[in-house]
């Protein structure tokens, strides 16, 4: 909220009060301010505000402050203020959601008064429900010049104590005044056209310079215009039809809330004689539906990825007014497709079943009708040991009883001056229209969400809908002026029940609806602290223990979702709270009485929380310096959502780019987690395409954790504390091609999946090992043997690949199911990858005897191992013969030997340096070859995006399509960059998702900084975190290594090297009690790496 304005001969600028920024407004106190206000803490002052508005010159001097509260000064009136004040006739009409009280004022001597009206018409127009501002002094107080021109008197007066006071009020009409519409004349033409020029010239170039005065000439009963009058000049102009397609709609929009935009049938047989003579009138041709055709048709420009231009105001619905779809037309409606399973995000309210508020009644009076869709439960959560509960939608569109109540925006655009109280154009919108309940706009997903929308529900499409525009709409009862927030009381329970009839938990929200006094505990504020930074959002200093809350619980309607804010507000003023805490649990801990919770339907209002990294504490060494039980006792893990008084008028930068990642690697999540923990941005269309959706969603297990090593990116605790669910979409299937032109993937073989931004990161993944297809009885060697790059033959049941937790579950299931561990056949593990030895330890530790297990190496593709270290290779090696496990090198697989169905091998043959060998199995594990899978390099090569090997990617992550991003392992530099040797995958997974995201969202947030300059562009970026492995090897050795980015090299050639540096070596392997330890110090006496093996 910023503003640039002259005052006297001051250029200022007008923002939201920062901390940082109360030792200079201290020094604007004079002698007046404390007789006014008070003595004040001005830093609990801005803390605890709803609102706080600073001043400043261009050189960032302090010119003026003031900070707004939503309780008058007055200690014994301030929560049930307004039963109070409304006695008196000039605040009969102040409601706890149309006013706000002045706390603080102070301004720069000399400009008191210019700083006052500046200050009060920024906070008007930031507060665009609010139309009265109080303020209460001691009675005969002086207020000075500047504060007499803003406040009048009220003639009310109240005590406290033994003081007096009187209430002064300050209406919206005197600084930001609600805008008067009229219906629109051909004249307003020439007054309008220059304000749409200046948005959009698409209009023009489309339709000719007399587009407007033909369309407003066009108005009949079902098309009207209607403009903004400032004075005779108009500044700003809606068209509205009520000829909207809502089958479409009602096919690619989750609407069942909305009862399909339709009004419940009161009778239906009349109804449908309406309905029919309606459409009979529709056949007859006029002059107004022409032009109501030609103005829905509307090409939008073509925007590029860059930041759009806050102002594009122009805005059209395509291809849904008042005609059926084309063919060829790019929206689809969902279609059964097996082969990919849809996940919404958790932010998504909506349902598709049960009933829906219907807009035919008054709210006070309503009950069933009124429900909120299921929020979803952690039940929709796929896991392969769990049904799958799809979100899949029929081919058919859904139906609704009743007639269409729906009217839409065709064209709008407004003044920059006038554009936050575009609220009004809805009041007048509904005037015109008093049989309608619902105004609908769609707008390009590129276009920054304006003013207007601000105040609409924005609709969630369906999972499979391929709508160009994103859909908000706002129904006629959220015109409502007050609503009143109260404890609850045991006759609303009923009523409360139909509303969250469809909601997860609603069993536990009924309970504590009895029991809320319990419901209603502090949440455990030093656990919060110490475990979650709360310290970002808040100053802990300033708050009482019992000013912070535990929010279990929250129901809106979304026709009144633009009030989510205010209900949020009055429950922090009612409840005496300032701080309110919202905990998400993983999806596999059970909620029940310990944790009652519901999704709360305010999430979008709220911000997410890191966690910290936490110490652990030596308990019984520290003993009473140890700190409290309330921080070291051991709780289940969580993401945590916050929101404070403050925080509540916080504007949120809302992006409906269609974002979509695909692959679930390292870098996918770390780019996905930089996005999800944005807190003043919000992501509505952030899609993941992955096999096997979010990782970190099934329930921890050792066995299953062990089976892989671990980049220590990312743990279970980590993915517990992101719960990226909550705002990312997953779509579980592969891409299999990818569409530039019209900006889609196709998923699986036929669904359709539309992007502006699309970043693959699908890493480099372990593949099926390739055959040579050699007959081992021909004594055929390595040396003559040719292995193709890829597998193309039929998947074997008992052949894995483990690439992710998914896998390594569906691996431990085929081994309880098959009672391996009982049996007598073997398991074949083949590769020299540090996986292939995690395997192995992880199969000894699950029972299987080591004589069992046969580790076959094949050919070295390098000189370098995977632990880069001879001792460590020497330990492992004994390891394996100590525990009698199989080892063979050197061998190159030659063919499987299937049993009878041909579903499933019994036998590997191998090729040697000398002669082959043959093993029968019943189980075999690839783990010889990483690379990027089939399927996707296809998609890449046939979209022909640059592959070199690997897919070509500049220093800002683009490759040759401005809109296509890619990073990580699959990935290359392009060789302009004479850097061949260095990819992503010589640095941390974790801290290139990272930079990647910086990177997109400096296109994406307007608050950050351009991209870097050209000079930069020709240099790779530099990466600094550590690069980490660990894992659990035979022989019980824990394994750590982590070092700087740096390339595979051996460790006896870089020795060698002058510049080395030293190392240091403490303790042995052999020894169980300290373990083996190295230090690698290089020649700036920095650490370079430090590789740690050991059985503690």
């Amino acid at each position: 909220m910023a503003s640039v304005s002259n005052t006297g001969e001051l250029d200022i600028n007008v923002r939201r009060t920062e901390i940082s920024d109360a030792p200079k407004i201290l020094e604007l106190f004079n002698s007046s301010t404390e007789s006014i206000f008070g003595r004040v803490n001005i830093v609990h002052l801005i803390e605890k505000s709803v609102l706080s508005i600073t001043i400043t010159d261009d050189q960032e001097s302090m010119i003026g402050h003031a900070s707004f509260y939503d309780y008058p000064n007055i200690q014994s009136q301030d929560d049930r203020w307004e039963d109070l004040i409304n006695t008196n006739q000039q605040l009969k009409k102040c409601t706890p959601l149309n006013t706000l009280f002045l706390h603080h004022f102070v301004a720069l001597e000399g400009y008191a008064k210019g700083v006052a009206k500046e200050i009060f018409k920024t906070f008007f127009s930031a507060a665009p429900y609010v139309h009265y501002c109080l303020m209460s002094v001691k009675k005969g107080t002086e207020i000075g010049d500047s504060l007499l021109e803003i406040f009048s008197s009220t003639g009310f007066t109240s005590k406290s104590g033994k003081t007096e006071y009187e209430i002064l009020i300050c209406h919206r009409h005197n600084h930001c005044p609600t805008l008067h519409i009229r219906p629109a004349k051909v004249e307003d033409h020439d007054d309008l056209v220059p304000i749409f020029n200046r948005q959009s010239e698409v209009l023009k170039e489309t339709y000719g310079d007399y587009f407007l005065a033909e369309l407003i000439e066009a108005q009949n009963e079902n098309n009207k215009c209607i403009v903004v009058d400032v004075k005779g000049t108009a500044v700003g102009f809606m068209s509205l039809s009520k000829n909207v397609n809502i089958d479409i709609l009602n096919a690619c929009f989750e609407l069942s809330s909305f009862n399909g935009l339709k009004r419940p049938l009161e009778n239906p047989e009349s109804a449908a004689d309406k309905e029919k003579q309606e459409s009979e009138a529709e056949e007859q041709p006029d002059i107004g539906a022409r032009a109501s055709r030609v103005t829905s048709i509307i090409p939008t420009e073509e925007h590029d990825s860059r930041r759009e231009d806050t102002r594009h105001s122009a805005k059209g619905l395509h291809d849904i007014f008042s005609r059926p779809p084309t063919r060829g037309s790019t929206v689809t409606i969902a279609t059964d497709a097996s082969d990919v399973h849809f996940k919404s995000k958790l932010a998504d309210v909506y349902d598709d079943d049960g009933t829906s508020f219907d807009g035919s009644e008054d709210f006070s009076q309503h009950s069933g009708s009124g429900s909120i869709r299921s929020i979803r439960s952690p039940d929709d959560m796929e896991t392969p040991t769990q049904g799958k509960r799809l979100v899949d939608r029929a081919p058919s569109v859904p139906m609704y009883e009743g007639v269409p109540s729906v009217v839409c925006i065709q064209l709008y655009c407004i003044d920059e001056k006038y554009e936050t109280r575009s609220i009004d154009f809805i009041t007048a919108a509904f005037d015109f229209f008093p049989e309608i309940d619902y105004c609908i706009i769609t707008v390009p997903h590129l276009v920054p969400e304006f003013p207007l929308l601000q105040h609409f529900t924005r609709v969630t499409p369906m999972p499979r809908s391929t709508f160009p525009q994103e859909l908000y709409l706002f129904h006629r009862y959220g015109l409502i002026n007050s609503i009143t927030v109260r404890n609850i009381r045991v006759e609303d329970v009923e009523a409360v029940s139909a509303l969250v009839q469809n909601t997860y938990g609603k069993d536990m929200l009924l309970r504590d609806i009895n029991l809320y006094n319990m419901a209603r505990r502090d949440p455990n504020v030093e656990y919060i602290r110490s475990h979650y930074n709360i310290e970002d959002f808040i100053y802990y200093n300033h708050y009482m223990r019992e000013e912070h809350g535990h929010l279990h619980h929250f129901v809106l309607n979304p026709i009144y979702s633009h009030f989510s804010k205010y209900f949020i507000q009055e429950i922090l003023r009612l409840s005496k709270k300032n701080s309110i805490y919202y905990p998400i649990y993983p999806s596999y801990i059970e909620l029940n009485e310990s944790k009652p919770h519901s999704l709360a339907s305010c999430l979008a209002n709220m911000v997410p929380i890191r966690a910290r990294r936490q110490v652990e504490y030596a308990v019984d060494e520290l003993k009473h310096n140890a700190p409290s039980d309330r921080i070291l006792q051991e709780m289940d893990n969580y993401m945590l959502y916050h929101i404070n008084k403050k925080l509540v008028m916080e504007p949120k930068i809302t992006i409906n780019a269609r974002i979509v990642v695909v692959g679930a690697s390292d870098v996918g999540i770390s780019f996905l987690e930089k996005l999800v923990f944005s807190p003043h941005m919000r992501f509505n269309n952030i899609k993941l395409i992955s096999p096997n959706g979010l990782p970190g969603r099934l329930k921890p297990n050792a066995l299953r954790s062990q089976l892989l090593a671990n980049s220590y990116c990312y743990m279970q605790r980590d993915y517990d504390h992101i719960a990226l669910q909550t705002w990312v979409s997953v779509v579980r299937g592969e891409v299999k091609a990818i569409n530039r032109k019209s900006k889609y993937v196709v998923v699986g073989s036929e669904t359709k999946v539309m992007y502006d931004h699309l970043i693959l990161c699908t890493g480099c993944r372990y593949q099926y090992s390739c055959p040579s297809g050699v007959n081992i009885d021909d004594n055929i060697t390595n040396n003559e043997i040719y292995l193709p790059n890829r597998y193309c033959g039929p998947k074997y049941d008992n052949v894995f690949t483990l690439n992710d937790e998914f896998d390594c579950q569906d691996f431990h299931d085929w081994l309880e199911q098959n009672d391996f561990i009982n049996g007598k056949d073997n398991i074949c593990i083949y590769g020299s990858t540090i996986d292939a030895y995690t395997a192995v330890q992880a199969l000894l530790d699950y029972g299987i005897q080591g004589s069992r297990i046969i580790l076959t190496h094949p050919l070295a593709a390098s000189p370098t191992t995977c632990f880069n270290n001879s001792l460590v290779e020497e330990t492992v090696a004994k390891s394996l013969k100590e525990a009698g496990v199989i080892t063979h090198h050197d061998l190159l697989l030659a063919k499987w030997e299937t049993d009878d169905s041909n579903q499933a091998i019994t036998g590997a043959n191998f090729t040697s340096d000398n002669k082959p060998v043959r093993f029968s199995c019943s189980a075999f594990i690839c783990c010889s070859k990483l690379a990027v899978d089939q399927s996707i390099f296809k998609a890449i090569n046939d979209s022909c995006l640059v592959y070199d090997g690997r897919l070509v990617v500049d220093s800002s992550y683009r490759t040759n399509d401005s809109c296509i991003w890619a990073a990580g392992p699959m990935t290359k530099f392009a060789r302009r960059y004479h850097a061949e040797a260095w990819t992503h995958a010589n640095f941390n997974s974790k801290e290139v998702g990272l930079k990647l995201a910086e990177t997109v969202l400096s296109i994406l947030d307007p608050m950050l900084e351009s991209e870097a300059p050209e000079a930069q562009r020709d240099v790779i970026p530099v990466y600094s975190q550590p690069k980490t492995i660990y894992a659990k090897l035979p022989g019980n050795y824990l394994y750590l290594h982590t070092g700087k980015p740096s390339l595979n090299i051996s460790l006896d050639s870089m020795m060698v090297q002058p510049n080395y540096g030293h190392v240091l070596v403490t303790g042995s392997h052999a020894t169980d009690t300290q373990g083996y330890f190295r230090l690698h110090i290089n020649q700036y006496r920095s650490i370079e790496t430090v590789t740690c093996l050991s059985k503690n």
